[in-house]
């Protein structure tokens, strides 16, 4: 445990190198990367989130590094000369971290086609097609170890991980992510039958149920999923680590039933009010 502590702590201070080097690179004025990267090296959610043994740390790490090398990349290599070893080395080293990255949140699959597509951009159609396929070819050859895996120990087909089909029937009903068993009874509640016990029967039945769902009330998902994308931007990460209510539950009471000088002053004593607080306004801010 600390060895991925120290792990971690040293990924960490290399996020804050990458985005120096990321902010730096869009002016060239090293005071933007300094801020840049001290306002991350203070952020309270970065520091939390260092602290804790999850992924996150390690996934916006590989995040910031593909972003870093890819800036870097463009950088040493102008469009305007030839391509040579070097520039597709750089290219399949970019593909390998995005798919570790990838392999950690499969939120990332779709990444390195809009990379894939600067790139014909930056390089044209000749160049940057040749480019394009190297990255992406090197990007599938990185995720389908795991791929392979799966499909010969339990006959399915993973790219990455799977359960896009549960997490859109969560969205289509409005039911909510309160774990599995929850997940799995409110589907069982919905279609009136049991769940299958094969993975890949369960995802087609998360696809029927949300489709149902969606198609019986089109208005009313696209007006849910607009709200819930709108708390998301609102609500920062990281608040969930501090017990006690939420800043938002804390303030709306204050406003509706109190609104006085002295109920604010309660407010600021409230639970972990002034962490809470400073990770809202660097949230916002940022």
């Amino acid at each position: 445990i600390l060895l991925i502590r120290l792990t971690q702590a040293i990924m960490g201070t290399l996020t804050c190198y990458f985005v120096y080097r990321l902010a730096w690179a869009i002016n060239h004025d090293v005071r933007a990367g300094l801020i840049s990267a001290t306002v991350l090296a203070i952020s309270p959610v970065f520091i939390i989130e260092t602290g804790q043994i999850l992924t996150e740390t390690l996934f916006v790490f590989l995040l910031a590094a593909a972003l870093w090398l890819y800036i870097a990349t463009l950088e040493n290599h102008p469009a305007n000369k030839p391509l040579n070893t070097r520039l597709y080395a750089w290219i399949a080293l970019l593909g390998m971290i995005l798919g570790i990255a990838s392999l950690t949140r499969a939120v990332l699959l779709a990444f390195p086609l809009g990379i894939a597509l600067h790139l014909l951009i930056i390089y044209g159609w000749r160049k940057g097609l040749q480019l394009g396929l190297v990255l992406i070819v090197v990007f599938a050859i990185t995720l389908s170890p795991w791929t392979i895996y799966n499909r010969v120990k339990w006959g399915q087909t993973v790219i990455a991980a799977q359960g896009f089909a549960a997490f859109l029937f969560l969205g289509a009903t409005d039911s909510g992510w309160k774990g599995p068993q929850q997940t799995d009874s409110a589907l069982q509640a919905q279609s009136g039958a049991p769940l299958p016990t094969d993975p890949g029967q369960q995802q087609q039945v998360y696809s029927a149920g949300a489709t149902n769902a969606i198609l019986s009330n089109v208005g009313g998902w696209i007006k849910n999923r607009l709200s819930q994308l709108s708390g998301a931007v609102l609500q920062p990460h990281g608040t969930v680590f501090f017990a006690g209510d939420s800043l938002k539950d804390m303030t709306s009471r204050w406003l509706s039933t109190d609104r006085s000088l002295n109920g604010l002053l309660r407010l600021t004593q409230g639970d972990y009010f002034w962490p809470k607080l400073t990770i809202y306004l660097f949230h916002n801010l940022g």
